[in-house]
């Protein structure tokens, strides 16, 4: 069983509380503009607007929507300038001034273009006054000769050859006219000519998610998908449990459609042909219909999104052909159900049934102790759970607690335990009360009684319980997110996302990687098929994807996690 070095909680407050260099604003096209054009008129490098939407053309299509990089302006303090000298490279200031490339990169954001002679740099003074002694040598520029292959873009270009795309089309004249199949460029690289094409070879992009099984798809195999994303709602809507209110619905579609990018990137770097159309759905399902007319996606194999469940539904029931993912779940995750709709969210059913079977499998005649609330809507909860636990017949007698007018002593929760034997106590509902009252008094109870706290699924009022009486107790939950930041290909992910977004990765960006990676990737191996969905189980980045059809039409997503919080406040995975 292995820890988690990083305890998920204070993983996802340091991710919420870290501040992005970049921000981004959606922009229309307008007729006769070019990338170059609006990047002009927006005071931004061409390249960055590529990065952001690497599937646009060089002449956007007229009324599409675009993301532009904003650059924020940080405050710098207790630094000095410097002037770049002639044949100096970022990798040569940075050990120059014992500094990383990434830092040097935050603290001059126009370096993301490349590093000019002549440039003004700040450079933290302490860096500055202890920097080391370097020679600069020369070196000569070589040139390689690439013949461009069928899929390729200039932002893939410019991605794998670590050029400017300014450089590339000086170049290359003919690139004025568009990256053609069979194009013969010439690119230039400061690096030996070998030793760049062998560096070149091995530098498979690092985001690529190990898969099971010995899985994979052949080069040159091709899919069609649409990104369907609210882009332009600034408010939260019935969105289900990932979403919360102080989130704005903008921000959480730019990180998941960021995150989705970077999946992209990915298969692509492994010979895959992903050809992408990016929509603005708007939360509309009026918009989402009319699209379906407008924007001839007849041949989409997949359709990411919309976020809103009941929206995917609305769009899978308008498509002839092809699947529809609907990334999110949704608190009436059971309503929505359609042949072609694939729910890559787990529902509050799953996450029980897994949890309960759980329990079943490991009881071997612990004290077990449901304890509910008189909340409306849940009142009959604990019942009903009682009821699903000895339904087994293993399990012959469950205890049942509940307040008394809205209150449970502390002798009540003690006269529940049984000191001879474990004690695995149940908490069912939302009742806030309840709740903290319930972990604070078996968190202090005498250490010679024996007490495991499970619940049904870590939402709620349980994340404002005492972390340290949760460890106390062993706190046992199903979840349908968990990441072992031990895992290269987790650390992977992380650090690409950090060099290209310059900030790390949020849970709506780890899930637009993983929706979007996950589902493409079937495509690729299986073919177009519900096959593709239910005959593997994949875990990637903080998702497990195991989809199983639902007792109506269409497939769900039933990969659950069971994790415990361990003494240190790790969590460690049990199943």
């Amino acid at each position: 069983m292995k820890k988690v070095v990083v305890l998920i909680m204070v993983f996802l407050v340091v991710l919420n509380l870290t501040a992005q260099t970049k921000k981004y604003k959606q922009y229309a096209v307008k007729k006769g503009e070019t990338v170059r054009s609006i990047a002009r008129d927006f005071d931004v490098n061409a390249r960055d607007i590529y990065d952001l939407n690497p599937d646009i053309d060089r002449k956007p299509v007229e009324n599409s929507i675009i993301l532009i990089p904003i650059l924020e302006e940080t405050t710098i303090q207790n630094n000095v300038t410097y002037t770049v000298l002639p044949k100096e490279t970022l990798y040569s200031l940075s050990k120059r001034f014992n500094i990383s490339i990434d830092e040097l990169i935050k603290l001059n954001p126009f370096l993301v273009d490349g590093l000019k002679e002549g440039q003004v740099l700040s450079i933290p003074k302490t860096n500055f006054e202890n920097q080391a002694v370097e020679i600069v040598t020369e070196t000569k520029s070589k040139e390689i000769i690439h013949k461009v292959e069928k899929g390729e873009t200039i932002y893939s270009l410019i991605r794998r050859y670590q050029i400017s795309e300014e450089k590339l089309t000086e170049l290359n004249p003919t690139l004025k006219n568009g990256l053609k199949e069979g194009m013969e460029l010439v690119i230039q690289t400061s690096k030996d000519t070998e030793e760049f094409k062998k560096e070149m070879a091995n530098n498979n992009f690092k985001a690529a998610v190990k898969t099971p099984l010995n899985l994979g798809f052949s080069k040159g195999k091709s899919v069609n998908v649409a990104l369907m994303l609210p882009f332009k709602l600034n408010e939260i809507e019935d969105v289900g449990a990932h979403f919360n209110n102080s989130s704005s619905l903008l921000n959480i579609t730019t990180e998941f459609y960021q995150g989705a990018l970077i999946a992209i990137d990915s298969l692509r770097a492994q010979g895959a042909i992903i050809n992408l159309k990016t929509l603005d759905t708007e939360s509309s399902d009026e918009l989402l219909v009319s699209l379906l007319k407008t924007q001839n996606l007849t041949k989409t194999d997949l359709f990411i999104g919309p976020l809103f469940l009941s929206s995917a539904k609305k769009l899978a029931t308008n498509i002839a052909n092809g699947f529809v993912l609907a990334p999110m779940n949704s608190k009436e995750h059971s309503k929505f159900n359609e042949s072609n709709l694939v729910k890559a969210g787990v529902s509050l059913e799953i996450l029980e049934n897994k949890m309960i079977q759980f329990i079943k499998s490991k009881y071997n005649g612990q004290n077990i102790v449901v304890i509910g609330d008189n909340k409306p809507g849940s009142s009959g909860e604990a019942d009903r759970i009682a009821w699903k636990l000895k339904s087994s017949g293993s399990i012959n007698f469950v205890r049942i607690l509940k307040p008394t007018a809205g209150y449970i002593t502390k002798q009540q929760f003690e006269a529940v335990l049984n000191p001879s034997k474990p004690n695995w106590i149940l908490i069912v509902g939302d009742d806030n009360v309840v709740i903290t009252d319930a972990v604070n008094t078996f968190g202090i109870a005498d250490k010679s009684i024996q007490i495991r706290l499970f619940r049904l699924n870590n939402e709620g009022n349980i994340e404002r319980a005492n972390n340290n009486h949760l460890a106390r107790l062993e706190y046992t939950y199903p979840t349908s997110e968990y990441s072992n930041f031990e895992d290269p290909s987790v650390q992977a992910f992380v650090n690409d996302y950090k060099e290209k977004y310059l900030a790390p990765p949020s849970i709506y960006a780890i899930r637009g990687f993983d929706v979007t990676y996950d589902s493409l990737f079937r495509l690729l191996n299986d073919g177009v098929s519900v096959g593709s969905f239910d005959k593997y189980k994949f875990d990637r980045v903080a998702a497990r994807f195991d989809y199983k059809p639902t007792t109506t039409a269409g497939l769900e997503n039933s990969g659950v996690f069971i994790v415990k919080i361990e003494p240190d406040l790790s969590l460690s995975l049990l199943e």
